[in-house]
């Protein structure tokens, strides 16, 4: 295998030579700037991808590219900005389809934990199935289990629509109960509430 700093001139050359390859050399520099740890180039690969092939298939990657190299860093607010504009200018694309999980850690780590959720739900939801899926419910796992309150009791609701739904015949004799029946029934189960807190 070529040492990444090689690679990188390699491609930086046929990026040159103004063919339809030069999109991809170009990003693909980038990439392998990043590996031979040559922020600066890498950057200014990405920068030219955007600049001279805005309309390319690798213009969110090189986005994305440079939103990791803000994060990478340590400008949370600029990488943050990045991976935001992907997901809204690129929204059709794969690289796009992946960014609601960037979005999601970045607000973590800037503790806005409830933007954090939404993003983490957000890529659920985009993306099922996906390892961005799964590491996004990893991480609402463990925010769910770090601190319960951001999260509202769904019990309530599902006990709510499960009343609704029953026929008014079967609800009657439910109201005929007496009160001090009834009362441990509408307050839920006892566990209920540190069953959901846990992970």
């Amino acid at each position: 295998t070529e040492e990444p700093d090689l690679r990188a001139a390699e491609l930086a050359k046929v990026a040159e030579s103004d063919t339809r390859w030069s999109a991809e050399a170009r990003y693909l520099q980038g990439e392998a700037a990043i590996e031979a740890k040559s922020y600066d180039e890498a950057r200014k690969a990405f920068e030219e991808v955007l600049s001279q092939h805005a309309d390319s298939e690798y213009a969110p990657m090189a986005a994305d590219g440079i939103a990791f190299l803000d994060e990478n860093a340590g400008d949370l607010e600029k990488a943050l900005a990045g991976y935001t504009k992907v997901f809204e200018t690129w929204d059709s694309t794969f690289t796009a389809r992946r960014q609601p999980y960037n979005i999601a850690r970045l607000h973590e780590a800037l503790e806005d934990y409830s933007k954090a959720i939404e993003f983490y739900n957000k890529q659920i939801e985009l993306f099922p199935d996906s390892v961005v899926a799964r590491k996004s419910q990893a991480a609402l796992d463990q925010l769910k289990t770090k601190m319960p309150d951001l999260f509202p009791e769904e019990e309530p609701a599902e006990e709510a629509s499960a009343e609704e739904a029953a026929p008014a015949e079967e609800a009657a004799p439910a109201e005929a109960v007496p009160a001090e029946e009834a009362a441990p029934a509408e307050a839920g189960p006892a566990g209920g509430a540190p069953a959901q807190a846990a992970p």
